[in-house]
């Protein structure tokens, strides 16, 4: 509003200024005309454009932002998966590996086996159902949980080997997450 006001009130001492001169200020107060507002549009317009050009650069700043904040959730949660994943893993193969020993006891096996369960269930928490990659972990967690029911109707030697089966399928899952997961951290995506 104080810019038009100022537009208004030169145009009226311009027009006072012809009314009152002689015909030859005429032509130059045309040109001073010209000038002052050819000024204030190209002003004005600047002005806009910097509007628009700050809004463009604090929203690019703002997806920089969040780009770089999912990256880091990404890793955040692919390390603790990895960390879980090695964990269970462990432990199972020392569950699995006992099943012809027999060198635990009942009370060892229970808070061992308690553990991977803690475990596997923090992973499939960690999850996703709607990603095919993260169902297939899923599935093949779900199967390695049942090498102790395997174990205990068919005996050591099948659950050993339904335990390399599904332990090679869930390593083998796992690296298709992690390796979709690291490609999406690296493009910020």
């Amino acid at each position: 509003v104080p810019m038009e006001t100022e537009i208004l009130s030169t145009l009226n001492e311009i027009k006072t200024l012809l009314e009152n001169s002689s015909p030859t200020w005429i032509p130059a107060l045309l040109t001073m005309t010209g000038t002052l507002l050819g000024g204030i549009v190209a002003g004005f317009w600047q002005y806009k454009n910097s509007q628009l050009n700050m809004k463009q650069l604090s929203d690019t700043k703002r997806f920089e932002v969040h780009s770089e904040v999912v990256s880091k959730q990404r890793q955040q949660w692919m390390d603790q998966l990895r960390r879980t994943a090695a964990e269970f893993l462990a432990e199972y193969d020392v569950i699995v590996s006992d099943f012809t020993k027999n060198e635990k006891s009942k009370k060892e096996h229970a808070k061992l086996y308690q553990s991977t369960n803690e475990k596997g269930n923090l992973m499939f928490l960690m999850l996703n159902p709607d990603k095919p990659d993260q169902k297939t972990a899923m599935q093949a967690l779900a199967n390695m949980q049942t090498i102790v029911g395997i174990q205990e109707k068919e005996g050591g030697l099948a659950a050993q080997e339904k335990y390399d089966e599904y332990r090679d399928a869930l390593g083998q899952a796992l690296l298709k997450v992690f390796n979709k997961t690291w490609k999406k951290i690296k493009n910020f995506d």
